[in-house]
């Protein structure tokens, strides 16, 4: 570091040398001069009483699903899942608007939106890994599994949409925790000719000629 001619005036003898910093007079004239050439910077930090973590954490556990299918003690498929029931949704919004500091009209828009979205439309966020990451490849028509919605009462619906989901990894993986640099994640969307009864099981399958595996959500939970 150089040093402005005018605090090298006040250093005592061997003043240009390094072992100045012994001087108090020195250390303090330093501090000084580093102190008015530095930014400022302040941490903002989360209301600790803020709840909206809290549940979402809990909707998280109480709407996620992990499945595998082996061949051996080798993996072929593993699976995580989130079904975005009408209480998932709930506990997004409140999480989401605090995160950003949405207005209370924004925050009911967004959950009157979500809400109607879930009535007619069942949703899920899915995870999955396999050893060959070319092999799930579930939005693509040459893929070798099939995805399927069955319920009791409902029957069995295949995917309206399936989204790849790679742009959106960083927030994402905030959101659930169980995505790693290894998965691939998707959106699958399934449209229904009339809401679902809030009872019973909701399953999610994938199946194909190397097995098939079952995400069930108990939609009483």
């Amino acid at each position: 570091m150089i040093f402005p001619k005018t605090i090298l005036a006040f250093l005592p003898e061997h003043r240009h040398r390094f072992p100045v910093f012994g001087c108090p007079l020195a250390i303090m004239l330093l501090v000084l001069v580093m102190g008015t050439g530095c930014s400022s910077f302040r941490t903002v930090s989360r209301d600790p009483g803020d709840s909206s973590q809290v549940l979402y954490e809990e909707a998280l556990r109480n709407w996620t699903v992990h499945t595998e299918i082996y061949k051996g003690f080798d993996p072929i498929l593993l699976t995580s899942g989130t079904f975005r029931s009408s209480a998932f949704r709930r506990a997004y919004v409140n999480k989401f608007a605090w995160d950003y500091h949405l207005d209370s009209q924004i925050k009911k828009k967004m959950l009157a939106d979500e809400q109607a979205m879930s009535e007619n439309n069942l949703e899920f966020i899915l995870a999955v890994y396999s050893p060959d990451p070319e092999q799930p490849r579930l939005d693509s028509r040459d893929s070798i599994w099939r995805i399927y919605i069955e319920k009791e009462g409902l029957g069995r619906f295949p995917p309206s949409e399936i989204q790849n989901l790679r742009k959106q990894r960083t927030q994402l993986e905030q959101l659930y925790p169980y995505i790693t640099p290894w998965n691939q994640i998707y959106r699958i969307q399934f449209r229904i000719p009339k809401p679902i009864k809030a009872t019973g099981q909701l399953h999610l399958i994938l199946t194909g000629v190397l097995g098939e595996t079952r995400l069930t959500f108990n939609l009483e939970g």
